[in-house]
């Protein structure tokens, strides 16, 4: 005991919270070296307390366990949420395996974010969606193109993953048997809209040469222009889809924009990608575009991913609109998180494979068969006051060059 106080006096530092919160076990408005010393007197008898502050893992005994937890409370201070916030997790591509989906799950249930998304190939086990119908917050997801190709399809995804584990939630699907839906989340008097795309419809339209090309159809894309109009009332809109936005043949990302949340392998996607299929990659950035400000589009025609079929484009929009937030996707196995190419005003939020090991030769994290570093989350909180999107790595951090990938932010439209 004397030995863990002689340490904690002699390395850590004041940490300064609300008066009478968990761990400020004397009331002097700060958890630190003080409130150590105050919980061993109260353990070992030569001080008494009232104070429910003094059970800081909160287990309704004061005990030697206390005294770990406050240690850790003071090295690990807890982050402040903005009031004028909404917080939300985002993982991608667990491929079978619940060694991202069961960590996020966790933190989901015990944090303060209001909901997660899950941006495709989800390929879910058994054991996966039990843990995805016991979660008590809402985890958005749509079909990869594993999900909808050699798993469930379009319509079993529909029905067994995101009716049969969000059917405690008010989500709106564009039609019986679609996967594509937007919902509505409210935490801190703010409203954050999520749309979730489905770019593999191939139930519905029809398959494609390659099992990664994206298909649409007409009416799915009609649907997305008028959840759009009908969205002044809403602070925010973030975007999900399995392949985000941009291939090869027009510039996957900008070169010009390099950080810590670029995948150092990313650059090799420019000469080509095992999924290069997506025949109208810019296609809802150019929607999301026109909704944005308000310059709407006329007859635009794009390519759907069958040969011969097109999607035609018409807008109107009333705009301009600065609640785009950003989109998010996966599909690529690593971490692009930066401003579209042809559109610098709207974020791309790419994170990487989320399941066993490193995945293939483009994910450039070190990744352990298990433990923290093993999983790979995004923690988002929008920011509605300082006009911000704050994203924060949790799990694996590490690249393999030695450096770390763990916060970014980005300012929304003005």
């Amino acid at each position: 005991m004397n030995r863990l106080l002689s340490i904690v006096l002699a390395t850590l530092l004041t940490t300064t919270l609300l008066s009478a919160q968990r761990g400020d076990v004397n009331r002097d408005g700060t958890v630190n070296v003080s409130d150590v010393t105050t919980l061993v007197n109260i353990i070992l008898g030569v001080q008494q307390t009232d104070s429910a502050t003094a059970d800081v893992n909160q287990d309704t005994h004061i005990n030697v366990s206390d005294i770990t937890a406050l240690v850790n409370l003071i090295l690990n201070p807890p982050v402040p949420e903005p009031q004028d916030s909404i917080c939300f997790m985002h993982i991608s591509d667990t491929h079978s395996t619940d060694i991202t989906l069961k960590p996020m799950i966790e933190m989901l249930d015990t944090g303060d974010c209001a909901f997660a998304v899950i941006t495709g190939d989800l390929m879910p086990t058994t054991a996966m969606l039990n843990e995805l119908k016991a979660a008590t917050k809402p985890i958005f997801q749509i079909p990869g193109n594993h999900d909808s190709w050699d798993g469930l399809g379009q319509r079993g995804f529909h029905e067994q993953v995101q009716l049969a584990t969000n059917q405690d939630y008010d989500i709106h699907y564009g039609a019986d048997d679609a996967c594509y839906f937007y919902a509505d989340v409210r935490q801190n008097n703010r409203t954050l809209r999520v749309i979730g795309i489905d770019q593999y419809e191939i139930e519905t339209v029809g398959p494609t040469h390659t099992n990664s090309a994206i298909v649409y159809s007409q009416k799915q894309i009609d649907w997305f222009i008028d959840v759009l109009e009908h969205s002044d009332e809403v602070d925010g809109i973030i975007i999900l889809a399995h392949a985000g936005f941009g291939n090869h043949a027009i510039g996957a990302r900008d070169m010009s924009y390099v950080n810590e949340f670029v995948s150092i392998n990313a650059w090799t996607f420019l000469f080509g990608y095992l999924h290069d299929g997506i025949s109208n990659p810019q296609m809802i950035p150019e929607i999301v575009e026109a909704f944005s400000t308000g310059v709407n589009l006329e007859n635009v025609r794009y390519c759907n991913g069958i040969e011969g079929d097109t999607i035609t484009i018409n807008t109107h929009f009333t705009g301009p609109h600065n609640s785009f937030i950003a989109h998010y996707a996966g599909h690529i196995h690593f971490d692009i998180v930066e401003p579209l190419p042809n559109f610098p005003q709207q974020t791309m939020a790419i994170i990487a494979y989320g399941g066993k090991g490193r995945g293939n030769d483009w994910n450039d994290l070190v990744k352990p068969a298990t433990g923290e570093q093993s999983y790979t989350i995004n923690r988002n909180t929008v920011n509605f006051t300082t006009r911000q999107l704050d994203i924060t790595r949790l799990g694996s951090t590490e690249k393999i060059d030695g450096t770390f990938r763990r916060h970014i932010s980005f300012p929304l439209r003005p």
